[in-house]
């Protein structure tokens, strides 16, 4: 059953953060998951705010809207959905093609997610916004995006919308950054092998799993490039393994076509041996 907390900007902001007391924090739910979806998130405003904050949700009962509501001194003021193109959720404990033997039937690392794993974006009048969903036809997992248009009430529409992928690889953990209303945008990601992904850590298509970014063009076409490949393809082989549950990327205050993104990838494998590990990437965009 979700929930929504409301702290107010000035206290969050505060050295040291004022919330401690009972009237602190205000809490909205229990919400009904038909009504608002899985996997709550606040948008986060990259410019300045209208004073109304925003909060995008997954409907995974119907599997064709997202969920938003308009959030007002610690309360609801609106609430609707958005139909979207319908979508089949990411199946619990869904393993990650992570080939061990040449059918990848010993994997064991598995993404478990319904929803989001990052904050949706605001840049100017467009919430971006992106997830996991299960593809059949690729066999795999990919990245469903969005952008929605906010309209001069604040309300939410759907703009425009795709999906990054690759035949019988997974793409999967996304989080997603907008530089403008008709600029490019990154989402970055985790992504897997198939059975002749190669185990080379000198090799461009090496392991998994490994840090990856997709830089997507206004049309929608885009471009998948490597922060870090993974450096094995037998990452703990005989034991569950979650991987996926974080991802983030923001934009550099102080340059406004950087963009830093924080992910994390695979070092070695075995299964007494595996390791991983965080990275941290710049990206610097050209001016359009």
């Amino acid at each position: 059953m979700p929930y929504i907390a409301v702290i107010p900007r000035w206290k969050a902001l505060s050295f040291p953060p004022q919330i401690g007391g009972p009237g602190d924090v205000t809490i909205i739910g229990p919400l009904k998951p038909e009504d608002y979806g899985s996997n709550l998130y606040p948008v986060i405003d990259q410019g300045k705010s209208d004073g109304t904050a925003k909060v995008i949700g997954v409907d995974t009962v119907t599997n064709r809207h997202l969920t938003y509501s308009l959030i007002s001194n610690g309360t609801i003021v609106y609430h609707n959905k958005i139909e979207v193109p319908p979508f089949i959720p990411v199946p619990p404990n869904r393993q990650v093609k992570q080939p061990y033997d040449a059918n990848g039937d010993q994997s064991r690392v598995h993404f478990d997610s319904t929803g989001q794993v990052a904050a949706p974006m605001r840049d100017g009048s467009n919430v971006r916004v992106a997830h996991t969903v299960w593809n059949p036809q690729f066999g795999s997992m990919v990245i469903r995006w969005y952008r929605l248009r906010i309209d001069a009430s604040g309300r939410l529409s759907l703009w425009a919308s795709g999906e990054i992928r690759r035949y019988n690889f997974d793409f999967f953990n996304p989080s997603i950054l907008s530089f403008g209303d008709d600029d490019y945008m990154i989402v970055s990601c985790s992504r897997s092998g198939n059975s002749s992904t190669s185990s080379d850590p000198n090799s461009q298509e090496c392991g998994n799993i490994g840090a990856y970014a997709a830089l997507v063009a206004p049309s929608g076409q885009y471009e998948v490039f490597t922060l870090r490949n993974g450096l094995a393809n037998n990452y703990i082989p005989n034991e569950y393994q979650r991987w996926g549950d974080y991802s983030t990327i923001c934009r550099d205050p102080t340059s406004s076509r950087t963009a830093w993104i924080f992910n994390h990838y695979v070092t070695q494998g075995g299964e007494n041996t595996s390791k991983n590990c965080d990275v941290i990437a710049r990206i610097d965009l050209p001016p359009l």
